[in-house]
């Protein structure tokens, strides 16, 4: 308990602020999402958000998510992406790069939250 070392993560209190941090993004990620189908269109910030938690997750060499909620999230918004990008009028090369970020995003989630 306390402080074991000189980092600014190496505390008892840093360390509950980051998981503080991490699970309020979380939860405003899961309240952006909903319950119901997600639009595509309207997650925009819940997608930005989970690109933060991977940098944060990359930056702090783990992320204390539970791997379900990652796995829920990919799931969801990917198959939203598949299902809605053509009705947004992007061109082909757009899709499959767009698509490639977000799975980028969420293979880091992954790699974040298997290490914490």
């Amino acid at each position: 308990m306390g402080t074991w070392g000189s980092g600014n993560f190496d505390s008892d209190g840093a360390l509950d602020a980051y998981a503080g941090l991490v699970h309020g993004i979380a939860e405003q990620i899961d309240e952006g999402l909903g319950e119901g189908d997600v639009q595509f269109e309207d997650v925009d910030g819940e997608i930005a958000l989970m690109e933060v938690l991977a940098v944060i997750g990359e930056r702090c060499h783990a992320l204390h998510l539970p791997l379900a909620q990652v796995e829920s999230w990919a799931r969801r918004v990917l198959a939203a992406y598949d299902a809605q990008i053509g009705a947004l009028g992007a061109t082909e090369s757009f899709e499959a790069e767009r698509r490639a970020v977000l799975e980028s995003t969420f293979d880091r989630l992954r790699a974040a939250v298997r290490r914490g």
